[in-house]
């Protein structure tokens, strides 16, 4: 998806920072989570979810590889799965440094020097562990207003719905759903902010069909068209 298709409002080259002494956290999050993904991909997506992705492989792969009478195309086809899921681990943990940088550059100093005060957030920076450090920002910038935490509620509840692997169609009627619940929390997000949203979430088998409705339609200016568009 090209940078410049997108409007100022969704600028993912904006390059905000996060301004501990004029708090900007409403805007700022949600700019750098639609950030974070476009940039860091399952990386970046996990600051939304706030837990890392899971690679541990299941025990039914385990019992297949070490299962003396399974046959040789199960066995090597459980030690092909295993391998790819460590793998998978492997590469996610390394990119966990660009990311984790990526957090603390787009830290003002006001920003950057109250949260090296935070033992939870060193720690996080120490691990490479961007979930940790992105939850502990969130956290100590975060005023007790009830209405601004239940904003923040109702942008997690359309950040983590995404489409994994489930029928497009499924998908659609969730994100339908968490819109109307992130209502009536008092989200106002408008159309087309979630209708990029909405594309930014779907399979990555459907990049490039997204990068060509952004790039040869334009960015769809309702969740509705997006959606449309989509799943023809």
């Amino acid at each position: 998806m090209s940078k410049t298709s997108v409007s100022n409002k969704f600028d993912l080259s904006a390059d905000l920072k996060l301004n501990y002494t004029n708090n900007n956290l409403e805007e700022f999050s949600k700019w750098f989570l639609m950030y974070a993904e476009y940039e860091h991909q399952i990386n970046g997506a996990a600051l939304a979810t706030g837990e890392r992705p899971t690679f541990e492989p299941t025990q039914d792969i385990i019992n297949t590889i070490n299962d003396k009478h399974a046959t040789v195309f199960l066995r090597k086809a459980a030690e092909m799965k295993y391998k790819q899921m460590m793998d998978e681990e492997a590469l996610f943990l390394k990119n966990e440094y660009s990311l984790c940088a990526d957090i603390d550059r787009h830290l003002s100093i006001a920003s950057r020097n109250h949260m090296l005060l935070n033992a939870e957030f060193r720690k996080a920076k120490l691990e490479r562990h961007a979930v940790n450090m992105w939850t502990t920002i969130v956290k100590s910038h975060t005023t007790t207003s009830n209405a601004l935490m239940n904003k923040i509620k109702a942008r997690n509840l359309i950040e983590c719905c995404k489409q994994n692997g489930r029928h497009i169609e499924a998908y659609c009627i969730e994100y339908l759903e968490k819109i109307e619940e992130a209502k009536l929390l008092g989200d106002k997000s408008d159309e087309e902010e979630l209708a990029l949203k909405f594309l930014l979430h779907l399979d990555p088998t459907y990049s490039e069909k997204v990068q060509k409705l952004v790039n040869d339609d334009g960015l769809p200016k309702t969740v509705a068209n997006a959606q449309l568009k989509a799943i023809a």
